[in-house]
């Protein structure tokens, strides 16, 4: 896929099984702290537009293939769509929460890779979480490379 920058550069999106079969990993210059990662289909589920934006610029800057929705019933209609490799998903959300939405995912796909982003910091909530069937859990506000380990480390157990 070629697109092209506010700036008019140009940039190529390779695609998820073009990227896996060359073999890729994309290195980031030193002030991004040096490190590759594997690009994959994320889909970010929260309903504050900014959080949606900040997240899908950053992750979308590492490479990766980025998607959003802004409550949990968009987010199961959207995975069954695009069937991502991972969801990040925040837990307080109109029409369907965060945990709830985790537990529908599971129940559909039981290999579905869910990491809860939340600033609620509730006792017991990342357990909740866990519980439900999410295979991680950051707290806002979190460093992007925090973030783009936990989503590294969970690609590398790639979905059958």
């Amino acid at each position: 896929m070629i697109g092209q920058y506010k700036n008019g550069f140009n940039f190529q999106i390779l695609s998820q099984n073009l990227f896996r079969k060359l073999k890729l990993n994309k290195v980031y210059p030193k002030q991004y702290q040096t490190y590759s990662v594997d690009i994959m289909k994320l889909l970010i589920v929260d309903d504050a537009s900014s959080v949606l934006k900040a997240l899908s610029d950053s992750l979308c800057a590492h490479g990766h293939e980025v998607y959003g929705a802004v409550n949990g019933e968009e987010a199961l209609k959207k995975y069954t769509e695009l069937n991502p490799d991972i969801v990040l998903m925040d837990v307080l959300m109109p029409k369907l929460d965060g945990v709830r939405a985790t537990r529908s995912l599971i129940e559909r796909d039981p290999e579905a890779k869910i990491i809860i982003v939340t600033a609620l910091g509730k006792r017991g909530l990342e357990n909740e979480c866990i519980a439900a069937g999410a295979s991680g859990f950051i707290m806002k506000p979190f460093k992007i490379k925090d973030l783009l380990h936990m989503i590294n480390s969970l690609g590398k157990h790639e979905r059958n």
